[in-house]
């Protein structure tokens, strides 16, 4: 005799069989299309009304499952929802942190005053459930927007459109200080599953970066001020900062902030760029005393620079580079160093060998060079809700998060800089880079030679390379190393587009070894489990 395989209906069918035979649907067509039996629909057609008006958001669906549930489970806590769902809407009106232990106390409060309710017990799966019924959801909280006063921010943004009037887009600035830990790369891993998530401690250097940025979206000179006027990297560069991004100014101060010596030189220093333009800008700050104090030592001179300041603890509504663009930059500064990371584990070595100072300016020059003239910038002033009486274009009430859309399309954006044709012959690249090798120690060689300061010739047999180029191959992981070594002397050496051509020649590289990855077959996987025992 054969076996009948019953199947059990999840409500969410059983409602769905109810509605269709409400419409007309016959019960022979309702066992062909959901594959139920006869008895089944049969009595599902008898109490149609009943299934039809059920609303799951009274049933006591337990997490990961909701409709998908086979059985009616009524909640017996209605009344106690209720009041938990008010008490949680009053509590986050009066910005105040609601933690499940606090949900569970106040359950257990009110259970003592509500009737049928003996013996509640307010458990963690009690608390997972409540949070699916009600769609209870955790969040980190973000920025300082509960703080801010709400009146003196739309003052602010009924009198802008004057203080905007008689600007350009490109004349409205907004400046303000971030700070980056530029050797974190994040608190979170990829890891197996019961692998010991050990971590290892936290590096604290850390740098300020001074933004400016205009309503048209392009980007004034950054600041980048650290506790050193000499950091060890800066020995490649014999310690001239000139050498530098140009997009950049190093400053230096015993603590690493901005005060208001810097800032007052970098007021005049706006001041004396603006005038040689001919131009007028006006200039939007927050009432840090190291902007009020350097103000107040500049703006005898300030005569092309007019300052705004905006209203006290309202910077996390109204300040541009709050809403956005700081966290641009540390995503995409991010960016370049997960990618540094991924070619050291590649080449069996420490991910952060190589990560200094000076590397950490460079990757800021090209992040600044991605910022600069975007509409993250522009739709940055937008949300904070600058905006000129003559702008006829609608502005939308809450423009989705900026960073969200800059994480996800961050990593099909390319470096602004123009290079050598990506497409590259690998033997060629390896060609390159022991010639490069081979000229370099020749050069080492004959300035150690000769203590007289006269300089032999050097003379270099390409065809003699060449052939020894062609009698030892050289391995992928070899490549790649001296790869990153020709990477790191061009970015010390400034020039950005060889190290453009660099990154593309590495990223062929990847994508050859990855294309050429075919997964083993199980008797080779068991054949070298076995030799590795």
């Amino acid at each position: 005799m054969a076996t009948v395989h019953k199947t059990q209906l999840s409500l969410k069918r059983k409602v769905e069989i109810a509605q269709d035979l409400s419409k007309g649907m016959t019960q022979l067509d309702a066992v062909k299309k959901y594959k139920a039996s006869k008895g089944t629909v049969s009595r599902i057609g008898k109490e149609k009304e009943r299934w039809v008006a059920i609303n799951f958001e009274t049933l006591d669906s337990a997490p990961r499952k909701g409709t998908e549930r086979k059985r009616i489970v009524k909640v017996k806590t209605i009344d106690l929802d209720d009041k938990l769902v008010e008490y949680i809407v009053r509590a986050r009106d009066l910005n105040a942190i609601v933690t499940g232990p606090i949900i569970q106390n106040i359950a257990t409060m009110i259970s003592k005053k509500l009737p049928n309710l003996d013996g509640f017990s307010a458990s963690n799966g009690w608390l997972e459930r409540f949070r699916s019924r009600n769609r209870i959801v955790s969040r980190a909280l973000q920025g300082e927007r509960a703080s801010a006063p709400m009146n003196a921010v739309e003052e602010f943004k009924k009198i802008l459109p004057t203080l905007l009037k008689g600007y350009d887009k490109k004349d409205v600035l907004n400046g303000d200080e971030v700070g980056l830990y530029w050797e974190q790369s994040g608190k979170r891993t990829l890891l197996q599953q019961g692998t010991d998530p050990a971590g290892s401690k936290v590096s604290k250097k850390r740098i300020t970066v001074f933004i400016v940025a205009a309503m048209d979206g392009h980007m004034e000179q950054m600041i980048v001020i650290n506790q050193y006027s000499k950091p060890r990297a800066f020995s490649r560069i014999h310690y001239d900062t000139n050498k530098l991004p140009a997009c950049m100014q190093w400053k230096t101060t015993p603590k690493g902030w901005m005060n208001s010596t810097i800032f007052k030189e970098w007021l005049l220093y706006l001041n004396t760029t603006i005038e040689t333009q001919k131009r007028n800008v006006l200039l939007f700050l927050d009432n840090f005393s190291g902007h009020e104090c350097g103000f107040e030592l500049a703006k005898e001179h300030l005569t092309h620079v007019r300052v705004e300041w905006l209203p006290p603890n309202c910077t996390s509504l109204l300040q541009p580079i709050d809403q956005g663009i700081g966290n641009a930059l540390k995503i995409r500064y991010r960016k370049y160093l997960h990618e540094h990371m991924s070619k050291m584990i590649f080449i069996d070595k420490h991910p952060m060998e190589g990560v200094d100072m000076l590397r950490a300016c460079v990757w800021l020059g090209r992040v600044w060079n991605s910022l600069h003239n975007t509409s993250t910038v522009s739709r940055c002033f937008e949300k904070a809700g600058f905006r000129f009486e003559s702008d006829n274009e609608i502005i939308p009430d809450l423009i989705s998060d900026i960073v969200n859309h800059d994480e996800q399309d961050i990593l099909d954006q390319e470096v602004l800089i123009a290079g050598p044709p990506a497409v590259v012959d690998a033997d060629q690249v390896l060609e390159m880079i022991e010639l490069f090798d081979a000229k370099e120690n020749q050069v080492r060689n004959a300035e150690e030679q000769d203590d007289s300061g006269a300089k032999p010739e050097i003379e270099i047999n390409e065809e003699q390379v060449d052939l020894e180029l062609g009698s030892r191959p050289i391995s992928t992981k070899e490549a790649m190393l001296r790869l990153s070594e020709l990477e790191k002397y061009f970015e010390h050496k400034g020039m950005d587009d060889e190290v453009a051509w660099v990154i593309s020649v590495q990223d062929k590289i990847l994508e050859r070894v990855q294309a050429n990855l075919i997964q083993p077959s199980i008797d080779v996987y068991l054949l070298k489990k076995n030799n590795e025992n």
